[in-house]
């Protein structure tokens, strides 16, 4: 904003309503709010959840079925409350493999297979390769948004496989944030521009469908756009931290980190906004980052 000549006339601070910080220029005001959006929202189960619950497996399953590659597919049908949480679902997974049983309830569903270990090194032969795991992973993983983690006994192989069946809901949850933070964290007597940042997510992968980024911002600035509730809303940004320019600089004797978006920035200007067209970050947002 300072680079586009903006002087910052107000600072917001955590809680407190309103937009993070109010811009000037020129005799006209803007109302700038930013949300750092987390990989997980969204998503059937969080990475979190199977970081747990793998890292448990791997302590307390042993080896039962020497010679063998052991399946066990974990499906939640609903959210992992529902189940019963971590150390419920782990209790389930034990007793499945130990019984060789399979388990269904209406929030669980736990199947064990066995298979022959000779026979699945026959298929995916490359163990020493940096390649093998994903490669691997991605041949056996029953769909995309799953978890898989092997767990290598003396002479077993077990791959454990969680599997969120409600349906990824990445880009349902952005679009509610969008219509509740135009809503509530803006005056409205001002134009607007709300910044999206993607911590830690590549904008290709946000979503479940095989189009990529630009299908993905489209929809979102579509939502955005197109409700008179929204109208002061001048523009929409977006980055990544694969976007950003990371570096350190020395400021007040010490070396620090510094984080810089200059010309990286995805965006789309408001063509229904009440204010008129507002260069917030002049120029403009090019053609094809413009919404139409």
């Amino acid at each position: 904003m300072v680079g586009f000549g903006w002087n910052i006339t107000h600072f917001g601070f955590c809680g407190d309503p309103g937009s993070d910080f109010i811009g000037e220029r020129a005799g006209v005001e803007v109302e700038v709010e930013s949300k750092c959006l987390s990989p997980e929202i969204g998503l059937g189960v969080s990475y979190e959840l199977a970081a747990r619950l793998m890292s448990r497996l791997s302590r307390e399953l042993r080896q039962r079925y020497p010679l063998c590659l052991t399946t066990i597919r974990i499906e939640l049908p609903g959210q992992s409350q529902d189940a019963g949480g971590v150390d419920v679902i782990k209790r389930h997974v034990l007793e499945s493999y130990f019984r060789m049983e399979d388990f269904r309830s209406e929030s669980l569903r736990i199947e064990v297979k066995t298979s022959s270990l000779e026979q699945f090194f026959a298929r995916f032969p490359e163990t020493q390769s940096e390649e093998w795991l994903q490669t691997t992973f991605n041949a056996i993983r029953t769909r995309e948004g799953d978890y898989g983690y092997f767990i290598r006994r003396s002479e077993e192989l077990i791959f454990c496989n969680l599997i969120p069946v409600r349906p990824n809901q990445q880009v349902k949850k952005i679009m509610k944030l969008i219509s509740t933070t135009c809503e509530r964290q803006f005056s409205k007597r001002r134009p607007a521009l709300l910044w999206l940042h993607l911590q830690g997510l590549e904008p290709g992968e946000i979503d479940n469908t095989p189009h990529w980024a630009d299908d993905f911002f489209r929809t979102l600035a579509r939502h955005a756009f197109t409700s008179e509730r929204r109208s002061h809303l001048s523009s929409l940004a977006f980055t990544g931290d694969s976007d950003l320019d990371h570096r350190s600089v020395h400021y007040l004797g010490k070396d620090r980190r510094q984080v810089d978006a200059t010309g990286r920035v995805r965006g789309y200007d408001n063509p229904r906004c009440h204010f008129g067209s507002v260069p917030i970050l002049a120029p403009l947002f090019s053609s094809e980052g413009k919404f139409r």
